[in-house]
């Protein structure tokens, strides 16, 4: 009998600990995950697609600093507006609920640094084709000095969210899983 009810309670936690992962339910779903490089981060992007589609995303989205692709995400993360932003945003979310734009160049409560403006002019639209159930990758770099994948000077985790515009509507396609910078960004 007291090995009957050790092995119900030893079923029980271990399909309960089976639950607790995430399962993503959006259309398109992504999972991040962080690499060092010699001078930056290489931050990998997996994208699964529960149909064929393809995603036209701008180069901008992923570099910081571009002066023409700023804007202010206060307004639509207070209002949950999806439509007060102008472009498609890579929007990161720390765990007190504070959103930045990646594109937004990251400053350290405190401290002065000099505004990077990289050139945009030759950073275009590019089309990521995904394919029904196949992961597909899409990498790109942030830097080590500036801990651009910070909301916050205190940030130990990080999520992504893809926000798409189309037809001048915009949504939240995909969140990521948490990103722990612990593990990949020292002070």
């Amino acid at each position: 009998m007291k090995i009957n009810l050790l092995f119900n309670i030893l079923m029980i936690v271990i399909l309960s600990s089976c639950q607790s992962a995430n399962k993503c339910e959006d259309p398109i779903c992504f999972n991040t995950s962080i690499e060092e490089s010699k001078n930056n981060y290489v931050v990998k992007l997996e994208f699964e697609s529960k149909k064929d589609t393809i995603l036209k995303l701008d180069a901008r989205m992923f570099t910081t600093g571009c002066p023409d692709y700023w804007e202010d995400p206060t307004e639509f993360y207070k209002n949950r507006n999806p439509n007060v932003l102008k472009h498609n945003h890579i929007i990161v979310e720390n765990t007190d609920n504070e959103v930045r734009l990646l594109s937004r160049q990251f400053f350290p409560k405190g401290k002065q640094i000099p505004i990077e403006l990289p050139n945009c002019a030759f950073l275009e639209q590019f089309d990521l084709i995904l394919k029904k159930n196949k992961v597909i990758s899409y990498n790109f770099f942030v830097g080590k000095n500036q801990n651009e994948l910070r909301v916050s000077t205190s940030d130990r985790k990080v999520k992504l969210h893809l926000y798409l515009k189309n037809n001048g509507h915009g949504t939240i396609i995909s969140s990521s899983n948490w990103i722990d910078l612990n593990r990949y960004i020292s002070e």
